[in-house]
């Protein structure tokens, strides 16, 4: 037979010690010890151990407990999406499917910088500028790319040759060297299409290093030296290509983690279980929310998906019914449908609700007997009718006698009553969820 032993309760369990031998001392957990013996109490012993239903001695199997795995520790990049990985490495499920315009980085699904429109285009989704995604199919005069941008016909409006600082945005950032993109080699994202060379702007001389009759041209196969990517030349007789830009700025997306960017493409998809609140991955059921549609499914009866969340609230009535309750879907209350005392002094009425429930304030009751006159009574008490029935309040007053009171309530009769001596009047408790 074997059994497990518990390294805590060691101390205790253990009846005969020592084995003789120099791996007497030890320190723990059993450093010091040779074989399966064990350190106990800084001496290394052969645990033998009592049965404690047959009085059986035996040397129990040590068996060290498998760590627990604790799932969802990390979130991880995967394909086109995050997933979550557990406190041991292992995948999990995923926890959000990254947007058309975004990619993930670091766990998370982030915007992609340049995104390729598939339409001969690329939007920069900082800048918000629409560039050419490919070029003049020749080297052409400074004229001639100006001419060629102007009749360029790509989706977006006012294509032109771009100025020096526009030209700049292009530029990969510092952290891209030629030494950690050795496949590359150019300081040009790769969505873009080759060549990887000099391009005109449409800048003329601005300052000492530049005259008026100069342009400002830049080089995106310079790496080593990016802020010398651009120059100053003479244009005569000097050819180059042309990459056009959009007069036109580009929507700017905004994303968080999933819904609409705000420029008609995904933002991201959440995973089962969750819905996107407000561009954010939700669990289905936050706190007393409960949500519906999509991943979180359909309400349980008798609540309804209410846009997007479930409510006993259609949005028809205010009073909704639900059993032996109703809710009052203007206000948040949620009401008893019965009456807890028809025969009760202001004393007695407020001991009547009790366990969360209360008597309604003076403003409350009277708010709900208006929505009852406008809508009907779903309540089980009549109401202004030739048996009108009184309706004690928790809001104070003093008679004209002088004593304290309670208001009471009866259609739209609003009177003092003495708490005491006041006349038999209904208790309707009222909570405030």
């Amino acid at each position: 037979m074997l059994r497990k032993l518990l390294f805590s309760s060691l101390a205790a369990l253990v009846l005969a010690c020592s084995a003789p031998g120099e791996d007497s001392l030890c320190t723990p957990p059993n450093r010091g010890c040779k074989g399966d013996r064990i350190c106990v109490n800084g001496t290394c012993v052969a645990p033998i151990v009592e049965d404690v239903q047959s009085g059986e001695l035996f040397t129990p199997e040590i068996v060290e407990e498998t760590p627990s795995c604790y799932p969802h520790q990390e979130k991880v990049c995967k394909e086109s999406g995050v997933y979550w990985k557990n406190s041991c490495g292992e995948w999990e499920e995923l926890y959000q499917q990254c947007g058309s315009g975004q990619e993930c980085q670091q766990g998370t699904c982030v915007l992609k910088h340049w995104q390729d429109m598939h339409d001969g285009t690329v939007r920069d989704n900082i800048t918000g500028l629409l560039w050419q995604k490919g070029h003049s199919a020749n080297e052409l005069s400074l004229s001639s790319a100006i001419n060629y941008c102007d009749n360029l016909t790509l989706k977006g409006k006012g294509w032109t040759l771009p100025s020096l600082e526009q030209l700049k945005t292009l530029l990969l950032d510092s952290s891209y060297t030629l030494a950690n993109h050795p496949e590359s080699g150019c300081n040009l994202d790769s969505v873009f299409e080759l060549p990887c060379t000099k391009f005109w702007s449409s800048t003329y001389g601005e300052d000492n290093d530049c005259s008026s009759n100069q342009v400002w041209v830049i080089d995106y196969s310079n790496l080593l030296y990016q802020d010398h990517s651009w120059s100053c030349i003479k244009p005569d007789w000097i050819e180059m290509y042309a990459r056009c830009v959009s007069s036109e700025t580009a929507c700017i997306p905004l994303c968080r983690e999933c819904g609409d960017d705000g420029c008609g493409n995904s933002c991201g998809e959440c995973a089962t279980d969750k819905y996107c609140l407000e561009g954010t991955c939700t669990p289905c059921q936050n706190g007393k929310e409960q949500f519906c549609g999509g991943n979180c499914g359909e309400c349980t009866e008798p609540y309804l998906c209410v846009e997007g969340k479930c409510s006993l609230c259609n949005g028809e009535s205010s009073l909704v019914k639900i059993d032996s309750i109703i809710k009052d879907c203007h206000t948040g209350l949620t009401w008893k449908n019965e009456n807890s005392g028809k025969y009760a002094n202001g004393y007695h009425a407020e001991e009547l609700c009790t366990e969360g429930w209360r008597l309604p304030s003076l403003d409350e009751l009277t708010a709900l007997l208006q929505t009852i006159s406008s809508e009907g009574n779903p309540f089980l008490f009549g109401c202004c009718g030739p048996h009108d029935l009184k309706m004690w309040t928790n809001t104070y007053c003093v008679t004209d006698q002088g004593m304290s009171g309670l208001m009471g309530v009866c259609c739209s009769e609003q009177t003092c009553y003495d708490k005491m001596e006041g006349p038999n009047a209904g208790a309707l408790c009222v909570r405030d969820e």
